[in-house]
């Protein structure tokens, strides 16, 4: 095989997740305006982690559709998280309009949506946790300081599950 030849698509291996992006979420977006395109594919990185947990891009709406500006933003959030969102609105309309570079979000619309309703025959109180089982003790490694460590975290790792 000639070195200028692109490899076969079997032996490039592992490709980073965003080259195939843009095939799948293209025919989803298709329909959409480029700034509800925008938003919907990088709301954690415009809004960060923390504001993108607590809510999610819905939609965007626009009074007048030809000029794109001073649209709607419409954000799925529950009840507990729209008073903050609505306490950081004016903060959130800045983050996404200076990384949209122009003034296309207005106003924030929030739609609280509710939380997963446990299945049919199912309790509302949390099970009652078991006590873990005693560990088998670890082998040694011959350094004191390192059993004691490895003991420790093996004893955090069983208390988080």
């Amino acid at each position: 095989m000639a070195k200028d030849t692109p490899p076969d698509r079997r032996q490039r291996g592992l490709r980073p997740l965003g080259e195939s992006l843009g095939r799948v979420v293209k025919p989803l977006v298709k329909d959409r305006p480029l700034a509800e395109t925008q938003l919907l594919l990088d709301w954690p990185t415009i809004v960060g982690e923390e504001l993108a947990a607590l809510a999610r891009p819905l939609k965007v709406r626009f009074d007048r559709p030809a000029e794109r500006l001073g649209g709607v933003l419409e954000l799925a959030c529950d009840g507990g998280a729209a008073l903050e969102l609505q306490h950081r609105a004016p903060q959130l309309i800045e983050r996404i309009n200076a990384w949209l570079g122009y003034p296309a979000i207005a106003r924030l619309r929030l739609r609280q949506v509710e939380r997963r309703v446990p299945a049919a025959g199912a309790t509302s109180r949390p099970k009652a946790r078991r006590k873990p089982e005693p560990a088998a003790p670890l082998p040694t490694t011959g350094d004191a300081g390192l059993d004691e460590a490895l003991t420790r975290l093996r004893d955090a790792l069983r208390e988080k599950k």
